[in-house]
């Protein structure tokens, strides 16, 4: 009904400026922007008016092209060919220019060749328009308009402001571009800064090592395992096993390659070949090193003329080339921006002397302009797990240019070890590759050998080690890759980090801002089936995708919760942008809040199709709140502020030894549609008892939602995929039953909690609180989460705070909080003394007192958080 009513009005707008002359249609202009402005003073929001905007887009387009039109007619050199080129002009000024402008109201949240394709429908759409309303409106009165005559000062005056405001449009539009992929936005939290983007708990572990022997054996039998073995694979056999055959297998493949002039061909939309050819030029110097009489000096002439041509075409600017350079901000030039692929290619093609002797100045001015690598950063700002170990490759291979140089610093030393770092405190604890943002799941063996090979570090090699043994046991392969130095492999050891916050490098190489939100990873340890939780922070740089505030993945012995993904690839889009992913993963795909398009978004969504129903612009950040461990209980509240209007607290608590829950709170006072929160879940999927079966072969697990939540939730069953193996069984859509706000909380119970029996309730009709109560025989957990800012009372618990829980199991008893300052537990009032410790620290008895079997806590600093310990004397 709304769009109807929109579209009545622009065509009444339509009308309104065939039947009257230039002041008329200036007073419409004047009018609907007075409405424009009185409704935003209403509504406080754009939402609301943008079809006002659209309607004076609409006018302004018509004045022009009413004026155009009678000019024309006026010097007698009106004809259907010209008069059909006029509308098809003033057509794609209204239709490209609304979908740029809702494009710029979404920051630019859409696949770019998408937006194009709805800019060209709405250009169909206001073509077809015109050509209505000349069928009906004006063709019936030509002698009319015939007659009237139109100073051609007003021509020149529209087409001087069409013109002036095409010059200011057009910088402003790459502006916001631009800062699409790295926006300004400044977030901070305590103990982060450059040196520690990190903030981590270190775990007590059993210990568990893995030999340097054990990883070259498993290292080698996956790559011996690969049936189809490529220039690389020989290579890194060669190597491994010093082995002359496989040596001689290298050249050859290698000669027939430069035989074919590979990767000196135009590349189109992905110039990943220049990646392909670093790491033949990497593999041949350290080979022809290895076994001296394996090239002979024709062979060496030969390889030698193709790096050259190599050289040659990645200094060749392509097309896809300024698709970098308007995001980026500068003049296009051939090499790969992504992951520095170019920059890596540069520089191993200078380190190995095998570059172009005319374009060794060009080499080194690219190198030595362009920031790179670990001198301004420690991981690629690409929104992806698995890109690491290309940009690894490609930052190494510049490190030793500027060793060469002598330019590297403190700085590169602390980078490389961050770097690893990052990787690490991600990493899943059996050993499986994680990935997000990529279709397929790619192994992360490779970037975490890396990491052993460069820093020796025992916990770092102890997580490649375990991943080559998930590859071994699963029957996968490895293919051919960078060439490490087995020498260089140390014995390896469980690492003992356990729940981390990260923040991260962000925006893009030529555009670096300070530290942001990236990840929130909350973990129970790294035994193989180990609760593990993963929270994305952000929607940046060129890899991007709508991800702020959405959980890609809840994993116990395999996904409880993943994202969905497709192996359908768009046939009519170039290469480098058909596939699956980034900016085309829609929201409705991630785990998350989902907002209906509503306004202008929703207008151009029903007029061309080109979408989905959901908005997909996402804030660039979720803020970290909240973030605390312990040996009981680890907890993280992170803000998604103001996307259209609304805000979305998502907390997320690791009870250890296998309680997950995740608690969601959405507001936005001014809303006039229902949200939804949407869930992509692996496993079994019978429903029993406010439960959700999340069982595979190796675990129990499940899901459960308060009773109350039920009716309001939706399920179906997913295609399965191939492609992904990880790809989720089910999905969940629980839509609230009010306009303005969500509020709902899950529990993902695996180990021992999949056994026992829990209960969801919210405290109060407004649920001012959620609690959560589960036991198994002696083993109690009771929680209370406060869903406001002011005291909340449920069951024996109350708080001002954030959350206080009751955790009772085989060890002792614990009361854990986070923020307020006051906690109420009902329990039994002991005759004997009674001793607190906080944090295992004794409390103080001014700070605490017994009413009536409630034990009252007065916290000094409501920002506190923590466990207490209650001993009887």
């Amino acid at each position: 009904m709304r769009t109807a009513v929109i579209l009545l009005t622009l065509f009444l707008v339509y009308v309104a400026e065939l039947r009257h002359y230039l002041q008329h249609t200036l007073l419409l202009i004047i009018v609907a922007l007075l409405i424009s402005i009185a409704a935003y003073i209403r509504f406080q929001s754009w939402e609301n008016t943008a079809w006002l905007i659209v309607l004076l887009w609409f006018t302004f387009t018509l004045l022009i092209g009413r004026q155009l039109f009678l000019v024309i007619f006026h010097h007698q050199i009106w004809h259907w060919v010209w008069r059909f080129s006029v509308w098809i002009g003033l057509a794609l000024i209204a239709g490209m220019g609304l979908a740029l402008f809702d494009a710029v109201l979404s920051h630019f949240a859409e696949e770019e060749f998408f937006i194009a394709v709805s800019g060209l429908v709405l250009t169909l759409f206001w073509l077809l328009i015109f050509v209505i309303g000349y069928l009906i409106f004006t063709a019936p009165r030509n002698l009319l308009f015939s007659k009237i005559t139109f100073p051609v000062w007003s021509v020149t005056i529209s087409i001087t402001s069409l013109s002036l405001a095409a010059f200011l449009l057009v910088p402003w539009l790459l502006q916001q571009y631009q800062l699409s992929f790295s926006p300004h936005t400044v977030i901070t939290y305590d103990g982060i800064s450059e040196s520690t983007p990190f903030v981590c708990e270190q775990m007590d572990i059993q210990v568990d090592t893995i030999t340097s022997e054990q990883i070259k054996h498993d290292l080698i039998q996956l790559l011996e395992d690969n049936p189809v073995k490529t220039t690389l694979t020989w290579g890194n056999l060669a190597l491994y096993r010093h082995d002359a055959d496989a040596a001689a297998q290298f050249r050859t493949a290698l000669l027939q390659e430069a035989a074919q002039n590979m990767y000196t061909t135009p590349a189109h939309s992905i110039k990943w070949g220049q990646y392909e050819a670093a790491l033949r030029a990497h593999q041949y110097v350290l080979l022809d090193q290895a076994f001296p009489d394996l090239f002979s000096e024709v062979d060496r002439q030969v390889v030698a003329e193709w790096f050259t041509a190599v050289n040659e075409r990645a200094m060749t600017i392509e097309w896809v080339d300024w698709l970098y350079a308007t995001a980026y901000g500068k003049q296009p030039q051939g090499p790969y921006e992504n992951q520095e692929i170019g920059a890596g290619l540069l520089a191993a093609l200078m380190n190995y002397d095998l570059a172009a002797d005319d374009l060794l100045t060009q080499n080194e001015e690219y190198l030595d302009t362009v920031p790179l690598g670990w001198q301004q950063i420690f991981r690629n700002t690409d929104d992806s797990y698995s890109y690491q170990g290309v940009w690894f490759a490609n930052a190494w291979w510049v490190n030793q240019y500027r060793q060469q140089k002598e330019e590297n610093n403190s700085t590169t030393d602390q980078n490389i070890e961050l770097s690893i770092n990052w990787l690490l405190f991600m990493g899943l604890p059996d050993g499986e590759s994680l990935s997000y943002n990529i279709n397929g799941e790619p192994t992360m063996a490779l970037p975490y050998l890396f990491g052993s090979a460069w820093t020796q570090d025992p916990a770092i090699t102890w997580l490649a080690g375990n991943t080559l043994q998930q590859l071994l046991a699963q029957n996968k392969v490895l293919k051919g890759h960078f060439a490490l130095d087995p020498l260089a492999f140390r014995d390896g050891q469980k690492p003992s980090v356990g729940s981390c916050l990260l923040f991260g490098n962000s925006g893009v190489p030529t555009n670096k801002v300070s530290l942001a939100p990236d990840k929130v990873v909350l973990r129970d340890g790294w035994y193989d089936d180990a609760a593990y939780a993963l929270l994305n922070l952000r929607f940046t740089g060129w890899h991007r995708y709508k991800a702020t505030n959405t959980l890609p993945l809840i994993y116990q012995a395999g996904p409880l919760v993943s994202e969905r993904w497709t192996s359908e690839k768009s046939w009519w889009l170039p290469s480098g942008r058909s596939a699956f992913r980034d900016k085309r993963v829609p929201r409705e795909f991630l785990n998350g809040l989902l907002l209906p398009k509503s306004g202008m978004p929703e207008m151009v969504w029903r007029i061309t199709a080109v979408g989905t129903p959901w908005l997909q612009d996402p804030p660039a950040y979720a803020e970290p709140e909240q973030f605390f461990t312990s040996e009981t209980i680890d907890m993280a509240t992170t803000t998604l502020s103001d996307w259209h209007g609304w805000q979305h607290q998502r907390t997320i608590y690791l009870i250890h030894n296998g309680l997950i829950l995740v608690m969601d709170d959405a507001s936005s006072p001014q809303s006039s549609y229902p949200p939804s929160l949407i869930w992509h879940l692996n496993g079994s999927g019978e429903i029993q008892e406010g439960k959700i079966h999340l069982n595979n072969e190796q675990r129990i697990a499940s899901m459960a939602w308060a009773e109350s939540d039920a009716s309001l939730i939706s399920r179906q069953a997913l295609p399965s995929n191939d492609l992904y193996l990880r790809s989720p069984d089910w999905e969940l859509l629980y839509t609230s039953e009010l306009d303005t706000e969500l509020k709902t909380s899950a529990a993902f119970l695996t180990q021992k909690y999949a056994q026992g029996d829990i209960n969801l309730t919210y405290i109060g009709e407004n649920k001012n609180g959620s609690l959560i109560n589960w036991s198994l025989a002696e083993d109690e957990v009771i929680l209370l989460h406060n869903f406001t800012d002011s005291y909340v009372e449920g069951d024996i618990l109350g708080t001002d705070g954030k959350m206080v829980s009751f955790i009772q199991n085989e060890v002792g008893s614990k009361i854990c909080y986070a923020g307020g300052t006051m906690i109420r537990v009902q329990l039994h009032n002991p005759e004997e003394d009674t001793i607190i410790k906080w944090n295992e620290t004794v409390l103080d008895s001014r700070w605490w007192q017994w009413d009536d079997q409630w034990l009252n806590v007065s916290l000094p600093n409501a920002d506190n958080y923590g466990c207490l310990t209650i001993n009887y004397d």
